[in-house]
């Protein structure tokens, strides 16, 4: 049973034995450090960052799961990046994107694997523009599907982020993303996300992670690889190239991550 949770306690709110499941850090701020969160869901895709070599990684877990902090430096300025496994799906995409926010990461990212729904080649990069979840439906009370009441259609990444990221990698695609708890590997679900929904790729978490971001007012950016093409097959065709695809992936994320460093309202003081 959990503990009732009384400020002086002791006792973690939440929590059963008054001890945090996650690493609380201290964000610092100022014009020459910027702390960035990184949300990955899976763990093939999660894997390259525990094989870092080059940087000094250190733990910093979260709720049972990897989690990693890393420093990158260019002259004078510091980024801290906190990386966290999130696990696969919207809640835990939208936990992991909270735990990384509270604890002061001004920036948001995630990378990952997409079905390209939008007829993107196998294999090719793409930035989300904005985000919609596909499978939130209110459409009986006359809403459009995706909509939540007070909120907006689409959730939004940030403009200077990809600006700043397609200056780096011209040849990146760039549109909306759709979002939602299913593997998406249906020739009818993908042709009606492209067609009614005029999206070029879906997942399982960027739409989360965008949310989070715009409500707590911090850019947002990611970056997803096609695996497959959300069609009859996808299962397959993701099984098949999802693993050999991840280092390519990685090593372009970690040259976008440089980019930071260039967006000058990332830098200044708060």
């Amino acid at each position: 049973q959990f503990l009732k949770y009384t400020p002086g306690s002791g006792l973690t709110a939440g929590q059963p034995f008054g001890k945090p499941h996650f690493f609380v850090f201290g964000a610092i701020n100022m014009k020459n450090n910027l702390t960035v969160g990184l949300v990955v869901a899976d763990d093939t895709e999660y894997a390259p960052i525990v094989g870092l070599k080059n940087l000094a990684l250190q733990p910093a877990p979260f709720c049972g799961r990897a989690g990693h902090r890393f420093t990158l430096q260019q002259g004078a300025k510091t980024l801290t990046v906190y990386s966290v496994h999130s696990g696969i799906g919207k809640v835990n995409a939208a936990t992991a994107a909270a735990h990384l926010l509270e604890n002061g990461c001004r920036v948001l990212l995630n990378y990952g694997l997409s079905g390209g729904v939008g007829k993107l080649p196998r294999n090719s990069f793409a930035l989300g523009t904005a985000f919609i979840e596909h499978d939130f439906d209110l459409t009986c009370l006359g809403r459009p599907r995706g909509q939540k009441p007070g909120q907006p259609l689409f959730c939004t990444a940030s403009e200077a982020l990809n600006r700043c990221f397609l200056a780096a990698e011209p040849g990146l695609y760039a549109g909306p993303m759709a979002c939602g708890d299913c593997f998406v590997s249906s020739n009818k679900l993908r042709d009606w996300l492209r067609e009614d929904l005029k999206v070029i790729c879906c997942d399982m978490e960027t739409g989360a992670i965008a949310s989070a971001a715009n409500l707590y007012g911090v850019p947002f950016a990611t970056l997803r690889q096609v695996s497959d093409d959300a069609g009859d097959d996808a299962a397959a065709d993701y099984s098949a190239h999802a693993e050999p695809e991840q280092v390519t992936l990685f090593e372009l994320f970690l040259k976008l991550l440089g980019q930071l460093f260039s967006v000058p309202e990332l830098w200044e003081d708060e």
